[in-house]
């Protein structure tokens, strides 16, 4: 009887340093990852470093130059471009809000429409149709300019001319708040109101509501008939909405400071790269539809070492 009490004493000794040898090992292993993870933390920080000579409050225009190379941002303080990792001031003429295309810059000032190249050089003036003019969007590719006055009529040329023509839009209701077009398309826009967005497949002259929600602060029109806007309905909230089906996907915002989304841009050479723009003027952007955002300034300073 002994023998057999010793064998079961021995075995539950032998049990209970094995539960405890897994339990250290496991703890040790925590330990490992937790350390790791502060010295990922910590090198990130370090790579991340303000840039003392920008100060980017108050920004009104957005946008990509140079095939997707450059983001530029036009603030109070003025133009600052950011590419590579690096934030610059430009010593660029804007100043009124523009429009980015693949060719430059659109831009609204003293009864024309200027149009600039990369540099933000005037190259052409074009007489506006209607001395109301309050919003403009532009096609990056395709040249199209769309212009509404306080009245709620629709202008657009085709290459930048003289040759305005004007359309009365049906179907929209609410305030007028932003144009969007589609890159690619000529007929192809979209318009935000405080109702909800707007889509129209026929140059502005009919449009149709894809999405009823009166909590849109900003949007931009991407590639492959898709729309990416923010919302503040809840929580703030990032979506990308197709024009033709209508489905909606979101956004993963949850690395991103819960706060009001004031700009949306979508890279044109890259649909994954998105950038958000916060009324606090923090600016994030990820490569992978949301799955990571890096920050790319905090409250208008301008952080170095992103990609």
């Amino acid at each position: 009887m002994k023998t057999q009490s010793n064998r079961e004493s021995n075995s539950r000794k032998k049990g209970f340093q094995f539960v405890t040898y897994i339990f250290l090992a496991k703890l040790l292993i925590c330990i490992i990852l937790g350390g790791i993870l502060v010295i990922v933390a910590v090198m990130i920080q370090r790579s991340l470093h303000v840039n003392k000579n920008t100060l980017m409050t108050n920004i009104t225009s957005s946008g990509y130059l140079n095939n997707g190379k450059t983001l530029v941002l036009l603030s109070k303080n003025g133009t600052y471009q950011y590419s590579s990792g690096q934030w610059h001031q430009k010593k660029t003429n804007h100043d009124h809000p523009f429009v980015v295309t693949n060719r430059g810059y659109y831009e609204l000032a003293g009864g024309h429409l200027l149009t600039k190249n990369s540099k933000g050089e005037n190259i052409k003036n074009v007489s506006l149709p209607d001395q109301s003019i309050d919003l403009m969007g532009a096609g990056y590719n395709t040249n199209m300019v769309y212009l509404m006055n306080a009245q709620s009529t629709l202008f657009y040329t085709e290459g930048h001319n003289e040759d305005w023509k004007s359309v009365q839009p049906n179907g929209l209701k609410g305030k007028i708040k932003q144009i969007a077009l589609d890159p690619e398309n000529r007929n192809k826009l979209v318009i935000l109101t405080s109702d909800g967005i707007y889509f129209s497949q026929n140059k502005g002259k009919e449009f149709n509501k894809i999405v009823n929600n009166k909590h849109i602060t900003s949007l931009t029109y991407g590639k492959n008939d898709e729309v990416i806007a923010a919302s503040t309905e809840g929580k703030s909230t990032l979506l990308r909405i197709n024009t033709e089906s209508r489905m909606q996907v979101p956004v993963d915002l949850s690395t991103v400071k819960e706060d009001t989304i004031t700009h949306v841009i979508q890279n044109p050479e890259n649909e994954k790269e998105l950038v958000v723009i916060t009324k606090s003027d923090d600016i994030f952007k990820t490569d992978n539809y949301g799955t990571n955002w890096i920050i790319l300034a905090k409250k208008g300073q301008g952080l170095n070492g992103g990609k």
